[in-house]
Parts: C-alpha cells; structure tokens; sequence
C-alpha cells in the first residue's frame, strides 16, 4: 500500500471481522490508523468490541517496571455513539510477559481506534498489534431468548384457539343436525317418547 494512501481526514473502516489484528507497523508505514484517519471497526447489532494489546516493545515494559503510574499511550479508542467515552490504551502492564493485555471492551457496536505516531516524534518507536474481536452481548442473548419465549407462547395460544374453534364448529353442526332430526318428529312419537 503506497505510503500516502491513508493520509486523508477520514476514518478508514476495517475489512475482516468478526476478528482481525492491527499493527503499529501499518500506521507508521501507510498513515492508516492514525490520528487524522482512524481504524473504524463496526460490529453487528447488538455486539460489543473487545480489543487485546500485543506489545512487542521490551523497552516499554522496563520502563513500567520503574515508572508503574506512568502511560505509555499507544492509542486512543472513541465510541461515537457515546461523547465521553475517550480512553488511552497504554502501553504497560500485561500478562507475566508483559506482551498481552485486554485494553478495551466496548458500550456499542462501533469504535474510532487512533494510532499514536511515535516514529515522528522518536526513532526508538514501540511495535505491537491490537487485536479487536466482536463478542455478543449477555443483554442481547436474554433479548433474543425473550423473543423466541413470547413466539413460541403466541404460536401455542393460537393453535388452542383454533382446534377450540374447530371443536366448536363441529358440536354447533352434530347440535344443528340433532335439533333438525327431532323437528321433523311426529308429535305423537314425541309425546309417547318424553311423556
């Protein structure tokens, strides 16, 4: 990709989902990631992102053995939907490695991912990917659950409906055809049959 193909202000969607990785490398190469075109990552309905960091810097984490308060900002993660929801995801911290850590889960389906530029502001620049994946929320699980409950319920009250209707067209007929056989009775037989 031609190093000025993502240099335009304009987010840049992402094409693999419902999971795919984004290296710092790419941002730093071709300008897509970063601050003025961020990575838009848009998952289903009804889905929330979560993104994993993979740090691959090892000067990154000596640093944040000595300064454990401080951030290293790597990105910066926005969910339009939500105004106030700006988080930096930081550079240190992790598993026993120090490499992996869980970032960021998100409120809505959509998020505006921004890669810093450390190449422009120092040549010792720290490689690493974050991994974003869609998950299905627990609230859209109980939703869809709920839904299938309430079809199936009005699904059973019409068939009683209509077999109960079907049933009583049948007993108003065997009624009807009963009623017309003793109206066309003699009323002698009547008499001598009910008296």
């Amino acid at each position: 990709m031609p190093p000025n193909d993502c240099r335009g202000k304009k987010p840049v969607p992402v094409t693999s989902f419902p999971s795919g990785y984004l290296a710092s490398y790419v941002t730093e190469l071709t300008g897509c990631g970063g601050p003025f075109s961020p990575w838009l990552i848009e998952a289903s309905a009804g889905q929330t992102i979560q993104l994993t960091l993979f740090n691959f810097s090892l000067s990154t984490s000596s640093e944040s053995s000595s300064a454990p308060t401080s951030c290293s900002a790597f990105a910066v993660v926005t969910e339009p939907a939500v105004v106030t929801r700006n988080v930096t995801v930081c550079g240190d911290g992790g598993d026993i490695t120090g490499r992996q850590r869980h970032v960021y889960t998100s409120i809505t389906n959509r998020l505006l991912l921004s890669v810093w530029l450390h190449r422009q502001i120092t040549e010792d620049a720290p490689y690493f990917m974050l991994k974003y994946e869609g998950n299905v929320t627990t609230v859209r699980f109980f939703l869809v659950l709920f839904f299938l409950v309430v079809c199936i319920s009005l699904l059973s009250v019409f068939f009683f409906c209509y077999q109960f209707l079907v049933n009583t067209k049948l007993c108003v007929k065997s009624s009807a055809r009963f009623l017309c056989c003793f109206a066309k009775m003699p009323i002698k037989r009547k008499i001598r049959k009910y008296y």
